[in-house]
């Protein structure tokens, strides 16, 4: 499977991201389908051995049988403090369905996805 950079929900308004941490972990309380997004892996510098990076908790994803369909990863803009956007990733095979998905949950936070 492959995730791609689908684009980005953000809810600017007068210039401002007003799209907050707190509203995000709020909605993906609210919605049964989120489940936590896949692995990332790394190198450790000093040893070159292969790890598991820590994601953020509050990274979300939406899975379909063994795959996942879409990820969402919180990105911190501090201006004003707790406020972000979130990157949308989404599977290449079912790319219209996550698009799809990911402006479901735009709307449900009376934001825009903004396609790549």
């Amino acid at each position: 499977m492959n995730l791609e950079f689908l684009g980005v929900i953000e809810k600017e308004r007068d210039g401002q991201q007003m799209l907050t941490d707190s509203a995000w972990l709020e909605y993906g309380a609210t919605v049964d389908a989120f489940v936590p997004p896949p692995p990332q892996f790394g190198m450790n510098p000093a040893t070159g051995e292969r790890i598991e990076l820590n994601r953020w908790p509050i990274d979300r994803a939406v899975k379909q049988g063994d795959e996942f369909l879409v990820v969402f990863l919180w990105e911190s803009i501090d201006t004003p403090y707790g406020s972000g956007q979130i990157v949308v990733k989404g599977n290449s095979n079912k790319r219209e369905e996550a698009i799809q998905f990911a402006r479901k949950c735009a709307a449900d936070l009376d934001a825009d996805f903004i396609p790549s």
